[in-house]
């Protein structure tokens, strides 16, 4: 997991309890994001840097919840390690504002 935000926290969350997922590591630029994530979340490794999820050659996937204009280079990376990537983009206002617009026009 890359991002421990407002929508990585959904992410982390969401994983956590899914039957047959291992959520391993998670990724993020802010120590006290991930200090909230260990208390939450002891059996999770925590780290800043991207490489430590690359070089787990174990890990089946990594869900992506950071800015947009980072996640061209992090799902790159990712890429390039032939690590399966999903790619989560976040633009939850614009996809609110569409499903608004939709009700309103049924």
């Amino acid at each position: 997991m890359i991002g421990a935000g407002r929508w990585g926290g959904n992410w982390i969350r969401t994983l956590a309890a899914l039957p047959g997922t291992q959520l391993r590591w998670v990724c993020d630029v802010s120590p006290a994001s991930l200090e909230k994530i260990r208390q939450q979340f002891p059996h999770v490794k925590t780290t800043t840097r991207l490489d430590d999820l690359l070089e787990d050659k174990t890990l089946d996937g990594i869900v992506i919840a950071t800015i947009a204009n980072g996640m061209g280079l992090v799902g790159l990376s990712a890429q390039d390690q032939d690590i399966v990537t999903a790619l989560v983009l976040l633009a939850a206002a614009a996809v609110d504002a569409v499903a608004r617009r939709n009700t309103t026009r049924s």
